[in-house]
């Protein structure tokens, strides 16, 4: 699994609901002759309360190439189809409850960016 380091948001950020905004990570190597890695990017947040990452990931359904889970997320990323070696992607931020703990998960790496607010 490719785990590209999440570079943007950075910790204490502050994002406005209902904005552009620009994810940014560090481009992983892949060896020559492999395929270009593609995936979602999604929205969470953190709670000390309740243990998880509180993905808005939609729903989930089955399909094959998902690698273990064999649940891919379909639904409510903020960004799909998104190559591993572009770096950065604008995406729209959704109007939320604001907080301080929101997070990006980036796509099926089990990589997630430092806590900023919206």
């Amino acid at each position: 699994v490719l785990r590209p380091r999440i570079t943007e948001p950075t910790t204490g950020q502050v994002w406005k609901g209902d904005s552009s905004q620009t994810i940014s990570w560090d481009p992983p190597a892949l060896p020559v002759g492999a395929l270009e890695p593609v995936g979602s990017i999604f929205l969470g947040y953190l709670d000390p309360q309740s243990p998880g990452e509180h993905l808005n990931t939609g729903t989930y359904r089955w399909q094959s190439g998902c690698g273990l889970r064999r649940f891919c997320v379909l639904d409510s990323p903020l960004a799909s189809n998104v190559s591993m070696f572009a770096g950065s992607v604008r995406v729209h931020v959704p109007k939320v409850k604001p907080r301080n703990s929101y997070i990006i998960a980036l796509f099926d790496s089990g990589n997630v960016s430092p806590q900023f607010e919206i």
